[in-house]
């Protein structure tokens, strides 16, 4: 063997180093869809909330099928006496149990609240925690689609904004 023939060869790494050998350290990039049920009192004024966001998620290269990533949605929850924006960025981990398999997912971040009326207006940033549990299905293409339940909690001083509902999201491998 030469010193030419040496310098063409790919060195031989260890899998858990290279990417979706085995579910660990990939990344991917996508977009949601929330359809949620309004809880406690802003229920009455409020009953549902309806968004969209986008992820980027990526893999622990130790530990396979444990992700975490970022997260950042836009949500409008609509009411005869005024509407309530809500726009939420928040990091979150969780694990996912196969290629067809459960998952679940926990984080937290910040909320913009802002609650609109004919003239007025009131707005503040708050602090938030989320929670999802659901399936998750993996295709050959590189996509991942996720079915969830999801909770979530905005938390002001008087009052709490808390949902319930679904999420699904699709996300691509980068």
């Amino acid at each position: 063997m030469n010193s030419l023939e040496t310098e063409n060869e790919s060195p031989d790494l260890p899998d858990k180093y290279l990417s979706g050998r085995s579910g660990e350290n990939l990344l991917y990039a996508g977009g949601n869809l929330l359809f949620q049920a309004n809880l406690g009192s802003w229920n009455k004024n409020n009953p549902g909330t309806a968004g969209l966001g986008f992820f980027i998620e990526k893999g622990f290269l130790n530990h396979p099928l444990w992700f975490f990533g970022f997260l950042s949605e836009y949500s409008v929850a609509p009411g005869v006496q005024g509407s309530i924006n809500l726009w939420n960025q928040s990091i979150y981990f969780g694990k996912q149990f196969g290629s067809f398999a459960p998952y679940f997912l926990l984080g937290g971040g910040a909320t913009s609240v802002q609650w609109k009326s004919d003239s007025r207006s009131y707005n503040g940033t708050d602090p938030e925690l989320l929670g999802e549990v659901g399936w998750a299905w993996e295709f050959t293409n590189g996509s991942r689609l996720r079915l969830g339940l999801r909770s979530q909690c905005t938390f002001e001083s008087g009052d709490s904004f808390c949902r319930s509902g679904i999420r699904i999201s699709w996300g691509f491998l980068l």
